[in-house]
């Protein structure tokens, strides 16, 4: 067995300390349940909701042509992600999508701890330094820091995978005796996550790595690393087959993200560098609602306090790539490179960004590697723990679901919008009353949401024509944009949002603030008074019914009939449900 992997099945108190605050951390979603506070952007009301229509069609495993007929009148399975995925194959298995959402969330975050564990003692080893019970304290903290870090869980291994990744790259060029588990590590990788989004990036950053190692160190096992390499990219391609044959192939299937002009979208570099690049580098990045790296930030000024300067050359090379990457980030989100982008034929689609899923894992190495000079220097633990207690407290402090367990703890009972239970969300026994009161089919008719989100409604089982979708037919967007015409034209928010980038193909209104109308529940004050819709073009869609979380107002002028309102103690909604005449 190789260091790293014996360091990890060590029994140091360290460890198991650290390993039982993880499955603390992991509790409340655990015995909460339906009842847990679960992020909703880009998880609850979109991801989730697409695999669990995929699993309702029954196409999770079916060919890329077929098409799944429960989003905007029928979507092709190639837009969505693949169903060669262990969590794909855990929502297959489970009847209930929250209890593979909850154990795939116990995996993902549990190899977030074991890879940067890992990941931790092969650098360690490689630099021969002693692993004291100091060092095996800082290492299992660093790994616990790094476990807890809020990953959207439903994207897999992503971000969450990746320390485990290099350290098993590591592992093939220093000791070729565990190849094989290292191989294993690998493939463990694009076997579970989204691999278009995240998996070219990591690779790049891998083959980028080799090259240095090739260059400074001849005598490293090359030819095993190479090995490595291949499976990933072998893996990826049989993963994700029908998205590369869609994205590299020619087809009739013509995606609405061809039609992105994010340079009307994204703010001019001059306008926005500085403060963008403050917020990149000291707190967030992709698919983490944050990254929250301020406590290893502290970290390095209280090490350069000490001794002036980093003397640890991974630490050094490590901050630069996180500079690189941040400034890399913020040009790529400005309207200058877009417009340059747009040049770049398949490109332009593709969210190019995406070298920051690597920032997590090195703002981590960079932590244990801060924190083990800081002790080496000084030799007090006590500091070390202090910023590591400082570094756990703003994760936890900053993460929304974090602080709605806190609140209910201490009794402070107020919702915001943002915080609702998985529950109160989909309201399955409201939405069951206007499926009964219906009383046809649900396949048989098409519905529009209006002040809610229509994931909530597909949960449900209703077959909608609008949805926050990342990914679908260019050729809806344009019928679609007619039955919102004039709401666009009111708006200039609701304009740019659907016109250059697309991805909220949704009813909204003026008369309403633009972002508060995903969650208008019962308790909100709001109406709408003049709703503009052309509801003939959404007829010619073959909607039948809207159901409003507001009330509307002018539905006679509009053409539509109320037929009842519905709500429940238990639901944060009321819904308004009308008929198109």
């Amino acid at each position: 067995m190789n260091s790293s992997s014996q360091a990890f099945f060590s029994h140091d108190k360290s460890k198991l300390l650290s390993l039982f605050l993880l499955c603390m951390y992991l509790l409340p979603l655990v015995i909460l349940r339906e009842n847990a506070y679960i992020y909703i952007f880009d998880n609850l009301d979109s991801v989730l909701v697409y695999d669990l229509v995929l699993k309702k069609s029954g196409t999770i495993f079916s060919s890329g042509s077929t098409i799944v007929p429960n989003i905007m009148n029928g979507i092709p399975r190639s837009f969505f992600q693949s169903g060669i995925n262990i969590y794909m194959v855990l929502i297959y298995f489970f009847n209930n999508i929250l209890y593979a959402y909850i154990l795939n969330a116990v995996i993902v975050h549990f190899i977030a701890y074991i890879g940067m564990y890992r990941l931790l003692s092969t650098i360690n080893s490689i630099q021969d330094n002693e692993e004291t019970g100091q060092v095996k304290f800082i290492k299992a903290f660093a790994a616990l820091c790094f476990a807890v870090l809020p990953f959207q869980t439903n994207y897999g291994l992503c971000i969450a995978g990746i320390p485990l990744l290099f350290s098993a790259y590591l592992g093939l060029l220093t000791n070729p005796r565990q190849r094989v588990l290292n191989y294993l590590c690998i493939a463990i990788y694009p076997l579970y996550c989204i691999n278009i989004f995240s998996t070219p990036f990591v690779t790049a950053a891998i083959i980028l790595f080799g090259v240095y190692v090739f260059i400074k160190h001849k005598d490293y096992y090359l030819n095993y690393f190479i090995y490595g390499i291949l499976l990933l990219v072998a893996l990826f391609i049989v993963t994700d087959y029908q998205i590369l044959y869609g994205v590299l192939v020619k087809s009739k299937d013509i995606s609405h993200r061809y039609d992105f002009h994010l340079e009307n979208y994204y703010p001019s570099i001059f306008s926005s560098f500085i403060p963008t690049f403050l917020w990149y580098f000291i707190f967030q990045t992709k698919m983490t609602e944050y990254c929250l790296q301020l406590g290893v930030i502290i970290a390095i000024v209280v090490l350069l306090i000490l001794q002036k300067r980093i003397k640890n050359p991974i630490t050094k090379a490590l901050l630069w790539l996180n500079l690189i990457v941040c400034i890399y980030w913020v040009i790529n989100e400005t309207s200058e490179f877009q417009a340059f982008k747009n040049n770049l034929g398949f490109l332009r689609t593709y969210h190019t960004t995406r070298f920051s899923f690597l920032l997590p894992t090195s703002w981590y190495v960079v932590f244990f590697l801060v924190l083990k000079e800081i002790y080496d220097k000084t030799k007090k633990i006590g500091l070390c723990r202090a910023l590591i207690a400082l570094q756990l407290i703003i994760i936890l402090v900053s993460h929304p679901q974090g602080m709605m367990v806190l609140k209910r703890i201490i009794g402070y009972n107020k919702n915001t919008e943002k915080e609702v239970t998985y529950k109160q969300l989909y309201s399955t026994e409201l939405f069951s009353d206007i499926n009964h009161y219906i009383g046809k089919p649900q396949s048989s008719y098409r519905v529009v949401c209006v002040g809610f989100l229509p994931s909530i409604a597909l949960f449900n089982g209703f077959y909608t024509l609008d949805n926050y979708q990342n990914n679908y037919l260019l050729s809806y967007k344009k019928k679609f944009r007619l039955v919102i015409e004039k709401e666009l034209a009111k708006s200039e928010e609701y304009r740019k949002q659907f016109d250059y980038w697309g991805h909220t193909c949704e009813i909204k209104t003026s008369e309403i603030p633009f972002f508060k109308q995903a969650v208008l529940n019962k308790t909100c004050n709001y109406k709408i008074n003049n709703l503009e819709i052309n509801t003939t073009a959404l007829k010619d869609l073959g909607c039948q019914y809207v159901f409003s979380a507001v009330e509307i107002k002018n539905f006679e002028k509009l053409h539509m009939k109320f037929l009842k309102s519905f709500e429940r103690n238990d639901s944060m909604w009321k819904i308004y449900v009308y008929q198109l005449l």
